[in-house]
Parts: C-alpha cells; structure tokens; sequence
C-alpha cells in the first residue's frame, strides 16, 4: 500500500480550519471546554506577560489588597493554575428571543479564559488574571487581573462541585453563575442571590433562562 504521507499537509490544514471555526462564538458548549481546559502555548504566552506584570502591580500596598494579596511581598510568589475557567456569556437579545429550546445554545464563548492566581504551601487562591482572545488580530492578550471573591468562589465549587465547572456570565443582567455539564444537561449555580434563586443552589439552565428571559423583556439594556 502506497504510504499516505502526501495527506499530511492537509490534514494539518483541515485541523487549523477546524480551530479557527470555533474559537469563535459560533459552537457548543463541549467543544470550547475540550480545547480551553488544557489551553495551548498561544495563551500561556499572555498568561507569562501577565504573572510577569504582576508584582509591579502590587508595589503599592493598597492596590495589592484591593487586587486580594496581602501584601507587596506576595506577587513575586504568586503563581497560576495550569486550568482555567473558561468563561461564556449569555446576552440579553438571546434571552429575550428565547423559546424555551437547548438551553446550551445560549451560551456563547466570551473569548476569555479566567486563571486562578494562587500563593503559598498549602496553596491559597487569592486574585485571578484573565486573558482574552482578539478575533481581529488572532491573538491572546492580558485582559485583567483581580476579582478576589469570584475566583474564590469559582474554585471551591470546582473543586466540590464539578471539576470540569466555567463560568456563565449575563453581563445585562449583572448575574454570575457556576456551570457544568451533568451528561448533556447543563447545570447552573448563583453566585449570588437574587429575586428567582439562592446563591449556590443548583438549577437546570432550563429553568434560570425561564426566569432571566422574562426579567430581560423587561430590561432596558443599561448596566445594572
């Protein structure tokens, strides 16, 4: 048999179309979660910049602590997990257009990838940096670094809850949730209370995108 190395080449292409078809925000839920658990090269290139940047950042005492660090001393220490919470977002023109069908297909990619940032022995998660993908230039950049709470609540319910767990954003509506997947069924879990659920109770999709849907007819579109 006649060796198939002339398919090589096009099987390499075939691939690098197939990741640029969905990084954006035109897929399921799984295949994202497939890729951006365990990120390639590409991202760790921003995430370095960022962890780089870092203790610059926390020169100043006071900005340290409002970033969740103790103290200056810390961002020379700190560190990132190797697995971050990749982060979709549900806007408000899909929720108000919903019919009730595949609840998963209201999320959309946001094109950023959230990492705890972590210091000490025993680890302790103190402030997270987020990179985010540029469709336009192809390319991963440092995004933010801070959002102590969240990154805290994110990974004691991964680490309880499901270890494949990302966040679901609904920047409208100003509602953040815990998400994972129980077989094909997606789950969510407030963050925070608010007027339908309380924080930390876990809700089929279904039923939270019922509630957000009618309080998006109502909602003007300015932020909350």
């Amino acid at each position: 048999m006649k060796p198939l190395f002339w398919l090589l080449p096009k099987v390499i292409a075939l691939t690098i179309a197939v990741t640029a078809w969905i990084t954006p925000a035109n897929a399921d839920v799984q295949p994202f979660l497939d890729i951006y658990t365990q990120p390639g090269p590409e991202v760790f290139s921003a995430v370095d910049v960022g962890m780089e940047t870092l203790p610059l950042l926390l020169s100043d005492t006071t900005h340290a602590q409002e970033l969740g660090f103790t103290d200056a001393e810390q961002g020379p220490k700190a560190k990132v997990t190797k697995t971050p919470f990749v982060v979709f977002q549900v806007g408000l023109d899909q929720l108000q257009a919903w019919n009730g069908s595949n609840p998963r297909a209201l999320l959309k990619f946001a094109n950023k990838l959230l990492f705890p940032i972590y210091v000490g022995a025993p680890v302790k998660v103190k402030s997270s940096l987020t990179v985010r993908f540029f469709e336009k230039d192809k390319v991963w950049k440092v995004g933010q670094w801070g959002s102590s709470a969240l990154i805290q609540d994110l990974v004691s319910k991964r680490t309880t809850i499901a270890p494949k767990g990302f966040l679901v954003t609904v920047p409208g509506l100003n509602r953040n949730y815990f998400g994972y997947l129980s077989g094909v069924q997606l789950i969510l879990i407030p963050l925070e209370t608010d007027r339908s659920f309380a924080a930390g109770t876990q809700v089929p999709a279904a039923k939270v995108f019922n509630s957000l849907s009618t309080e998006a007819k109502s909602a003007d579109g300015s932020p909350r």
